[in-house]
C-alpha cells in the first residue's frame, strides 16, 4: 500500500520554522498541543521535526 505525501500549507510551515528556530526537540506535550493548533496529526509534526534536523546535519 503506498503512501501518500503530506502537503503543509504555507502558515503551517512558517509555524513551524519559528518554533524550529528556537528549539529543535519537541517534548510529548509540546508536539500534542502543536498538532491540534496546526491542524496536523502527531505524526505529522513528530516526523517534520525529524526530517528538518536531518536537513539541517546534513547542510553542516
Amino acid at each position: 500500500k503506498k503512501r501518500h505525501r503530506s502537503h503543509f500549507s504555507q502558515l503551517q510551515l512558517q509555524y513551524l520554522d519559528a518554533i524550529f528556530a528556537r528549539q529543535h526537540y519537541l517534548s510529548r506535550d509540546e508536539r500534542t498541543v502543536l498538532a491540534g493548533a496546526l491542524d496536523m496529526t502527531e505524526l505529522q509534526v513528530r516526523n517534520w521535526f525529524q526530517n528538518k534536523r536531518y536537513q539541517r546535519r546534513n547542510r553542516e
